[in-house]
């Protein structure tokens, strides 16, 4: 029983194409981590384009070669957006990002439109 409530649990976080969790760095850091897949293969997408910003601020960076990508920002409320060729563009509004450590944000891209979420109404 507890094993199908845990698999809905992870088929929920997956539909809506993202996930996101708190994790603590040892060397103080903010900002935000994550793993870019294809929601359809589980295949790790590579050079995923990754847009973060904020008032009067905007940083870019693309993922690895394993899908992973990092970034280290100031404490603030964040426009996260990640693309790549091919996939549903995803849209994260409104991410406060505090205290110490990096927040972890995973995507599961897909085809067609994008999708939005915003923490203000989740």
């Amino acid at each position: 029983m507890l094993h199908k409530f845990i698999v809905l649990i992870v088929l929920a976080c997956a539909s809506c194409g993202a996930a996101v969790s708190q994790t603590t760095s040892d060397g103080g850091d903010l900002g935000i981590s994550g793993e870019v897949v294809s929601y359809q293969q589980g295949a790790v997408i590579v050079a995923a384009k990754i847009t973060v910003s904020s008032k009067g601020l905007r940083k870019e960076t693309r993922s690895d070669s394993l899908g992973k990508y990092n970034m280290v920002l100031p404490p603030g409320v964040y426009l996260v957006e990640i693309a790549a060729p091919g996939f549903r563009k995803v849209t994260r509004k409104n991410l406060k990002i505090e205290g110490k450590g990096f927040f972890t944000f995973n995507v599961n891209m897909e085809f067609g439109k994008a999708i939005i979420v915003d923490e203000k109404h989740p």
